[in-house]
């Protein structure tokens, strides 16, 4: 019988996002008797309950990955002691984790290395503050000397990985994140406006942006966004600067949730108005569900995704009053942007939960 290899999946933030939605489905799809899998994450693992066997996982108090790789390196460590000579595989997400994976290479040589990147290169040259770009330039910096030692970087769409290459060229690939698990049927079409977005509440998502945009349309409109984070006190004060008091009868701040099929299910437009991105699972859910999407044309997956608006709407990154002009578009044609979205779900199975999966699957067995 072949020997089960070892994952060590390394996500800092293993929290209901993205990142955390993609990495979970993935260690839920991968075949128990194959891969034997160990979880390491700063603070608590969101998902831990869910997962339908029991999975090691070692939850670092700290959230400081300086702090903690010394760490990192003991249970990489302690993993390899009682492993019994089995394959292990380090798999970390995001530039940051993903230089870990450098210093786990060096201690132990005969330890594979796989780093997902999961955004947009090029975030690293948007900046909040000056500490901030002190940060990202300094992260820029490793991540060039880094990642040509991983054994491979996997890019989460084409974008980034051309970004890649031009500083690692010889070990990078594409796989698309497992962004859904079957093709929704029978969706019935919504009246009215009825906008949604999904992200976190962070600066980079530009939800402001959307919300000076949507100040100035004359449609009557509800704007739904879910998700927590920092941005919410602002964005908040921001509403009601633009909306007035009663701006909760257009603007609804409901949070995280992890079972989004409802608010796709009530809505009948989808935004994205990141400054960057690396591949929107949110868009891909928005397409399933027969909504069309206006996106921006950031660095990142969402003109992939969206064939440069064969599919979809694509306005400029940071542009309200295109952002406007877009809406407007499509409120005055609405069956054609419908017609749009209902091309654009044909094309989605190469994003399927099933084709992810096997391309990961395929990866680790042959590294």
């Amino acid at each position: 019988m072949k020997r089960k290899i070892i994952l060590i999946i390394f996500l800092p933030n293993f929290t209901v996002s993205g990142a955390g939605r993609s990495t979970f489905k993935m260690i839920e799809g991968l075949d128990k008797k194959k891969f034997l899998i160990k979880i390491i994450c700063f603070g608590e693992c969101e998902y831990k309950k869910k997962f339908e066997k029991k999975i090691d996982i070692y939850e670092l108090r700290s959230q400081r990955i300086i702090y903690n790789i010394p760490k990192i390196l003991n249970i990489v460590k302690l993993i390899r002691s009682r492993s019994k000579r089995r394959k292990i595989i380090f798999v970390s997400s995001h530039h940051y984790a993903n230089i870990v994976c450098f210093f786990v290479k060096k201690k132990m040589r005969e330890i594979k290395t796989v780093g997902i990147e999961r955004t947009a290169i090029k975030e690293l040259s948007t900046f909040f503050s000056y500490t901030d770009l002190l940060k990202k330039r300094i992260l820029m910096l490793f991540i060039n000397f880094v990642y040509p030692f991983l054994d491979k970087i996997v890019a989460n769409c084409k974008y980034v990985q051309n970004e890649i290459k031009k500083f690692s060229p010889k070990n990078t690939m594409v796989i698309y994140p497992p962004s859904f698990t079957k093709i929704e049927t029978n969706i019935k079409k919504k009246d009215g406006l009825r906008i949604l977005m999904v992200g976190r509440l962070y600066k980079e998502k530009g939800i402001d942006l959307a919300l000076k945009a949507l100040s100035n349309i004359s449609h009557s409109f509800v704007l739904t966004i879910v998700g927590k984070g920092p941005e919410k006190d602002r964005l908040i004060n921001l509403s009601k600067k633009l909306f007035g008091k009663n701006y909760k009868r257009k603007i609804k701040f409901v949070g995280h949730h992890l079972n989004l099929k409802k608010f796709y299910l009530n809505s009948n437009l989808f935004l994205n108005t990141s400054l960057f991105e690396g591949f929107s699972n949110a868009i891909i859910d928005a397409m399933n569900h027969n909504i069309p999407v206006i996106a921006s044309n950031c660095a990142g997956g969402n003109q992939e995704i969206l064939e440069k608006g064969k599919y979809g709407l694509i306005f400029k990154s940071k542009s309200e009053e295109d952002l406007k002009v877009k809406i407007d578009k499509f409120m005055n044609n609405r069956k054609f942007f419908f017609d749009k979205a209902k091309k654009g779900k044909g094309k989605l199975k190469r994003y399927s939960f099933k084709k992810s999966v096997n391309n990961y699957s395929r990866l680790f067995e042959n590294i």
